[in-house]
């Protein structure tokens, strides 16, 4: 019995060739060091620009932590104005640019002007962090970036059940978290609350999505009609609150979530209450 052979064939499969690698295929890694090698602020906004890739590793705060250590760019691009206790949008005034084309169109092509909220109703500016706006209104918390017009909508913090649901909230903080680029939605917003002689922090996180209500600590003095806190201040991972009639801060440790008191110089008095300003800085570069 006859076997047929195929006839093997001499001829070898070349190997296919190898991916193309582009500006967008880059890894964050390669695409950080790229932009930290250049000379400027004008320059790293108009190389980002070249890909919402590129972008969205030049505008995440740990490219903003790299370029802190590194250099020392004067990076605002203007302030955002609002009345205490208002609920009306706040005024957007840019720093003049004429010279750097570069943050000008940044400025051009964001929404800073808030005309994405302008049908989210009567809301109110909480907060500034990392260039990111924490806004307020009677159903829900806003964090709004005018850079890339995206918008993250989160719930106020829920009615407790007695004895703790006659907690008032006082103001809320928003921090950003300092993650890769691909951790830039993180975040936690802090709802300072008081009643009567107690205050105590509110936390919500985005990566459980939920309240969590921390213990209360008792207010050394209380406040009252006559005094009352200004708006809070972020330093050093720490979030101060002034007294208006008593040369106190009351300080918060955004990492052990614990109270504590830090007094005012007597020889500086205190200021008085008038429109509250935000910077919003490049958050690419040292904040000034």
């Amino acid at each position: 019995m006859r076997t047929k052979r195929r006839r093997l064939s001499t001829s070898t499969m070349s190997p296919p060739p190898p991916p193309t690698t582009t500006i967008t295929s880059l890894p964050d890694d390669i695409v950080a060091d790229i932009l930290l090698r250049l000379p400027s602020p004008t320059s790293i906004f108009r190389a980002a620009l070249a890909s919402k890739h590129w972008c969205s590793v030049a505008v995440s705060p740990s490219f903003v932590c790299l370029i802190r250590e590194l250099h020392h760019f004067p990076a605002l691009l203007g302030h955002f104005l609002s009345c205490n206790h208002s609920s009306t949008l706040p005024l957007f005034q840019p720093v003049p640019l004429h010279a750097d084309h570069a943050l000008a169109a940044v400025v051009r092509c964001g929404d800073f002007f808030l005309t994405r909220l302008q049908d989210s109703g009567r809301c109110a500016l909480e907060d500034c962090h990392h260039g990111f706006l924490l806004f307020s209104n009677r159903t829900k918390l806003t964090i709004f970036d005018p850079t890339t017009h995206q918008a993250v909508y989160l719930p106020r913090p829920p009615r407790r059940p007695a004895p703790e649901n006659d907690y008032v909230a006082h103001t809320f903080c928003l921090l950003m978290d300092s993650g890769g680029a691909r951790d830039r939605q993180l975040f936690r917003v802090i709802s300072l609350q008081h009643r009567n002689r107690s205050a105590r922090a509110e936390e919500y996180d985005s990566r459980s999505g939920e309240w969590r209500a921390h213990p209360y600590t008792v207010l050394t003095p209380a406040l009252s009609h006559d005094n009352r806190f200004f708006p809070a201040m972020h330093a050093a991972g720490r979030i101060y609150w002034k007294y208006s009639s008593t040369p106190l801060l009351l300080c918060l440790d955004t990492k052990t979530m614990r109270f504590s008191y830090v007094r005012v110089p007597d020889s500086r008095p205190a200021s008085p209450m008038g429109p509250r300003t935000l910077s919003v800085r490049q958050r690419t570069v040292r904040a000034a």
